[in-house]
């Protein structure tokens, strides 16, 4: 009785997922090994205002006057958007 590779794959993966507290446990023990556990703050030092967050930094663009919710003003005062560069005609 002869059994190829491809049989005996299935025949082995049959058998490991077969059992799910086998297959959790092993995953388990892959994260683990992994990754580091996160660990403990420091007792000794205080947590910053606001619990450690930090708050939005501003926005690098300056605001021109108060605009509706979503709407962007325009940065030219004649209300334009600058374009491509004209082509010169020789």
């Amino acid at each position: 009785m002869t059994v190829d590779t491809q049989q005996l794959d299935e025949a082995f993966l049959d058998l490991m997922l077969a059992d799910d507290e086998l297959v959790h446990a092993e995953f388990d023990a892959l994260i683990a090994a992994c990754w580091e556990s996160p660990s403990e703050p420091p007792l000794d030092k205080p947590c910053p205002p606001g619990g450690g967050q930090t708050a939005r930094p501003p926005s690098r663009r300056a605001r021109r006057g108060a605009a509706g919710p979503g709407r962007l003003l325009p940065r030219r005062p004649d209300g334009r958007a600058r374009g491509p560069p004209r082509r010169r005609s020789c």
